[in-house]
């Protein structure tokens, strides 16, 4: 993916975890140079622990005008209107990580629509490509089909195994401090 300096990346995130590393990936970007959008499927009001902390960071940062942009999503046509505005030279899907257990629905599962319509532009996901269980080979209902899934400490079984593994694109394993056992 390259030279970040003056890049625009769109990061879409769920309220969970995964959604927070999107949120701290946007200040890494724009450390980088990059203009960053975050869209939550949420409000930063409905997230808590490490994802909230973050989510605040990037708040006060669009307050501030820097180049990180912050918009709070709540309905499915904020989510189709999200799309059609504009087309980044990269999406990161930051929906779900590792937790999920159930298909994607409502916002969530047009969000993953809506990243699997995009143009020519990458799409990287975070820890595994949002909608597929981590544990399992088989996708349980709507899921990304990324060209990149970093994941976090080791590789997911869905990142290794098919058919999920077809909807990861290139897998790169990242050090985040976690304990090897």
């Amino acid at each position: 993916f390259g030279e970040m300096a003056n890049r625009y990346v769109k990061i879409v995130c769920g309220r969970g975890n995964n959604g927070g590393d999107g949120a701290a990936v946007a200040r890494q970007l724009w450390m980088r140079g990059a203009l960053v959008d975050v869209v939550l499927l949420g409000k930063v009001d409905e997230t808590n622990g490490d994802a909230r902390t973050n989510f605040d960071i990037v708040r006060s940062m669009a307050a501030s005008g820097c180049g990180i942009g912050l918009r709070e999503i709540g309905t499915r046509a904020e989510v189709w209107d999200e799309f059609e505005d504009s087309e980044p030279d990269l999406y990161v899907d930051a929906i779900f990580g590792t937790g999920l257990t159930r298909p994607a629905e409502g916002i969530f599962a047009d969000a993953i629509e809506c990243l699997n319509n995009r143009a020519a532009t990458s799409l990287a996901s975070l820890d595994l490509p949002s909608g597929l269980a981590s544990d399992l080979p088989e996708p349980i209902g709507p899921h990304v089909v990324a060209d990149l899934t970093v994941t976090f400490t080791a590789p997911k079984p869905s990142c290794v195994l098919p058919p999920a593994v077809f909807a990861c694109g290139l897998v790169a394993t990242a050090a985040i401090g976690s304990p090897e056992e």
